[in-house]
């Protein structure tokens, strides 16, 4: 699985590495990530819907199962997606309070919790990219 260069360096962040970047710019770079991320959802969802819409099953069941499985992805993408939403609500208002190790490991603990070192909202564009704009 291919790592993010985001969490990386969340995660020199969190190792007290000191060449690593001000979490302040993690943290807005966190917030676009999510933001496209959740564009990318909707825009799979979205053509899922105009497949379903349009599709036959029994003229073409293969077609139909593709459809159904792109539908359970995109399922399990948006909540995905909405944690990190919550996380980076949640960092957000942590953080004054919060060292950027602390805040750093969060997310590093966040993506490993289930998505290896990808985001959610990576894994997203990139289905979205895989099928959406390969379709």
């Amino acid at each position: 699985m291919p790592e993010s260069d985001l969490v990386v360096d969340f995660q020199r962040v969190a190792d007290g590495d000191p060449d690593a970047p001000p979490v302040d710019d993690l943290l807005a770079a966190l917030q676009a990530a999510t933001e496209r991320g959740v564009e990318a959802v909707e825009a799979v969802h979205d053509h899922a819907a105009d497949d379903a819409a349009t599709l036959d099953p029994e003229a073409d069941p293969d077609a139909y199962v593709d459809v159904v499985e792109t539908v359970e992805d995109v399922g399990y993408l948006v909540d995905r997606v909405n944690d990190q939403v919550a996380l980076v609500a949640d960092l957000v208002a942590a953080r004054p309070d919060t060292s950027p190790g602390a805040l750093a490991e969060r997310v590093v603990d966040f993506v490993e919790e289930s998505d290896g070192m990808l985001l959610p909202s990576e894994r997203a564009e990139r289905y979205r990219d895989a099928v959406v704009d390969d379709a």
